[in-house]
């Protein structure tokens, strides 16, 4: 039965050494929970939680969680368990992730503009570097007409990173936007 998976999962993962393997055996009993525990939410929550401190940033931690969350249409709940993730992981990569999905949930599910915008904020102050971040900042930044801000974020970007021939496009926007701004 899905009981007796879910117990053979459990003290597979509490004795697993390895964290990658771990983080994977208890995001299996997460969304074996989720899948047919139908009062399983507290557990779910556990074992996710559990495989997020093992692997923090996992991917597949935040398809799940999306997963779950979309599958009920709870799209409020999804951007707290996002927030919460962003605020609390001490991993600059995970962290990182984290926003960028509370990003593109606010885009996609809540059409907030300025929460779009301080999830990608938060996300490239953490790395700077960061293209994805960059980029979707400086294009929601120059949709809501801030083309300041659009500029400024940009420029801090491709200040953190090496020259790249890829970049030219982006630098030619940038100047576009500032010779605009007079």
């Amino acid at each position: 039965t899905w009981r007796e998976q879910a117990s053979s999962l459990e003290k597979r993962a509490a004795v697993e050494r390895d964290r990658g393997e771990a983080a994977r055996i208890w995001l299996r009993l997460a969304a074996l929970h989720v899948a047919w525990d139908p009062d399983g939410a507290p557990l779910a929550r556990e074992a996710f939680d559990r495989a997020w401190l093992a692997s923090p940033g996992m991917p597949q931690a935040l398809d799940l969680l999306e997963r779950w969350h979309g599958e009920r249409g709870d799209w409020p709940g999804l951007r707290e368990e996002l927030t919460r993730l962003a605020a609390s992981t001490r991993d600059l990569a995970a962290a990182v992730a984290a926003n960028l999905r509370l990003a593109q949930l606010e885009t996609v599910r809540f059409g907030d503009a300025e929460a779009t915008c301080a999830a990608l904020s938060r996300a490239l102050d953490l790395d700077p570097s960061n293209d994805e971040a960059a980029l979707h900042l400086f294009e929601a930044f120059v949709d809501a007409g801030r083309a300041e801000d659009a500029v400024s974020a940009l420029e801090r970007h491709l200040a953190a990173r090496s020259r790249r021939p890829e970049h030219a496009p982006l630098r030619l926007r940038a100047a576009e936007l500032a010779l605009g701004l007079g």
